[in-house]
């Protein structure tokens, strides 16, 4: 209390300083990624599905038996889906048989949606069953994601 007299009317915390200081800090590093997003080059379409092709052979060789379907007609892509063997193991042995499905928005230069298919597990936690990437949120793109869902996890609602 040196520098400033104990009689003055201005009193901060030291929790509303470091409050403060959070604040600034947080806003000037959300401006600098924001500038950086801004500034970077996103990879040309053309390049883009190129790398598809050897990215589903790596999943496919790391992970036997997972599922990878991408979804191209005339050089747009429509959508990819992944299915890891490891989380449909998990599944059938720790889940409840009972499947989650949802989808949020991706915020990026080319947008999509990304539709997620989760399960609770014994220890009651979200479970990740299978996920996808997809242009749009809309009948046909749910209807792609669940046709090759059921094929993966072969669960079938009998009515029982």
């Amino acid at each position: 209390m040196s520098d400033v007299e104990e009689d003055s009317d201005f009193n901060i915390s030291k929790n509303e300083c470091a409050d403060k200081d959070d604040m600034l800090y947080n806003q000037n590093v959300t401006e600098g990624i924001e500038d950086e997003i801004d500034d970077l080059e996103y990879p040309s379409s053309e390049e883009q599905l190129s790398s598809y092709d050897s990215n589903d052979e790596k999943v496919l060789r790391t992970n036997p038996s997972s599922s990878v379907i991408i979804g191209v007609h005339d050089q747009i892509f429509h959508g990819i889906y992944i299915y890891f063997a490891a989380c449909k193991e998990g599944f059938m042995r720790g889940c409840r048989k009972l499947i989650g499905l949802d989808g949020c928005h991706l915020r990026s230069k080319y947008g999509g949606q990304l539709l997620t298919a989760v399960a609770i597990d014994v220890n009651d936690c979200i479970y990740p069953v299978a996920f996808a990437v997809v242009e749009k949120e809309n009948t046909f793109s749910w209807r792609w994601f669940i046709t090759h869902l059921d094929e993966d996890v072969g669960i079938h609602n009998d009515g029982d």
